[in-house]
């Protein structure tokens, strides 16, 4: 048990460490100039650009879903995770805010009496609700109230994932990912755009700028993989966690990836879903009747557009 406790603190060190490092060369990098082209084919420019790049890149807002356009008189971009909005009347540096999708999708839910105060948990007056636990650490290093605004759901559990609602955003629970990207923003802009379909030309990103906008070609993959525990049980469950980036660290979605177990017992080759917007894509898998003390490597390949890129990691069988 102590050995086991002692792999998952190993595992939850590196794997946080791997999301830090390549986390600095897709958020940390300095603003590129405008426009700025995605890989869905859509750019993204002035103020809209300078808001994505201050508060988070596309961990918090994913990629840009369609052109800027103007909708009901004010100018406006989705993406996957929210839909940004000009406001000029505002003062330098606040003209640019998340729309209030949360509460568009969703009914506010009554206010709960004010609970006993807690470290780890937060209640918000205004709308009488709470945030608690890793959703409030996340809320919190994220943008907080100006970036998200205020919660309008206690945490619950929806489709069976745990999630919370705020006036901006949805807040999910994703247990099977990797240590710090557990919690994850749900994709309000994609399920709006769904839901309340805009003109089909603002889908398209050659409408932008009546030019056709040719996005930025993926010449190389760097691929980056860890597995959930260094030294795993036999025939117990083990996790894989594969991020797919381009030549400029932007995270690579679409990406097809498989992995190759190499054991003493043989090979034997996984699929693995396509990445999404985060570069990532996992899969688990059983470890099998492999001798304790022995090493499982495991083979990473990833392929989009013809570009392959691949790399290894491994782990020890042990009780």
């Amino acid at each position: 048990m102590l050995k086991r406790t002692v792999a998952w603190c190993v595992a939850l060190l590196l794997s946080s460490i791997t999301i830090f490092t390549t986390g600095l060369a897709v958020n940390g990098q300095s603003s590129s100039g405008d426009p700025r082209v995605f890989l869905t084919g859509f750019v993204v420019q002035g103020e809209f650009l300078r808001f994505f790049e201050r508060h988070g890149e596309i961990e918090i807002f994913g990629y840009p879903l369609t052109v800027e356009f103007e909708e009901a008189g004010q100018r406006v971009q989705y993406f996957h995770r929210g839909r940004m909005e000009l406001l000029p009347d505002n003062p330098p540096g606040q003209r640019v805010a998340l729309a209030r999708l949360g509460e568009l999708l969703i009914t506010p839910e009554p206010a709960i009496p004010r609970p006993e105060t807690r470290p780890d948990r937060r209640f918000f007056a205004e709308t009488g609700h709470t945030v608690a636990s890793a959703f409030l650490r996340y809320f919190e290093s994220r943008g907080g109230v100006e970036l998200f605004g205020y919660p309008i759901t206690e945490m619950k559990v929806e489709n069976g994932r745990i999630v919370q609602y705020f006036q901006r955003a949805r807040l999910e629970w994703h247990p099977d990912s990797p240590p710090g990207l557990q919690v994850q923003l749900g994709k309000l802009g994609e399920i709006y755009l769904d839901q309340f379909p805009p003109p089909p030309e603002v889908r398209d990103p050659a409408s932008n700028g009546n030019r056709r906008v040719v996005p930025p070609k993926v010449t190389s993959l760097n691929v980056v993989a860890s597995v959930r525990y260094p030294y795993a049980g036999q025939n117990e469950p083990q996790a894989l966690y594969v991020f797919v980036y381009d030549q400029d660290g932007n995270p690579v979605p679409g990406a097809q990836v498989r992995a190759v177990i190499h054991s003493p017992e043989g090979e034997h080759e996984i699929l693995l879903a396509e990445t999404n917007e985060l570069g990532l894509s996992w899969q688990t898998f059983e470890v099998g009747q492999v001798p304790m003390g022995k090493k499982v490597a495991v083979e990473a390949l990833a392929s989009y557009g013809g570009v392959e890129g691949e790399t290894r990691t491994s782990f020890v069988v042990w009780l």
